[in-house]
């Protein structure tokens, strides 16, 4: 896969497309007795559900457990 950057600086990434490197990353952080990931801090999980959660709020995707009764 490439990244082209619009100023400039492209990057290559090599890989199959799918996860196995995060969850071997994660398996080994939770073997090491690991609470949190030193490769994603939990800010930068929660900055990305905010963002998810945007997403859904403007598309209209509403989960069931969200609805009000």
């Amino acid at each position: 896969m490439k990244l082209i950057r619009k100023k400039g600086g492209n990057e290559v990434f090599c890989g199959d497309g799918s996860y196995t490197n995060e969850f071997d990353c994660a398996a080994a952080e939770i073997r090491g007795g690991l609470t949190e990931s030193m490769l994603v801090p939990p800010k930068a999980t929660k900055d990305v559900m905010v963002i998810l959660d945007e997403c859904r709020r403007q598309m209209g995707v509403v989960y069931p457990f969200e609805e009000q009764r």
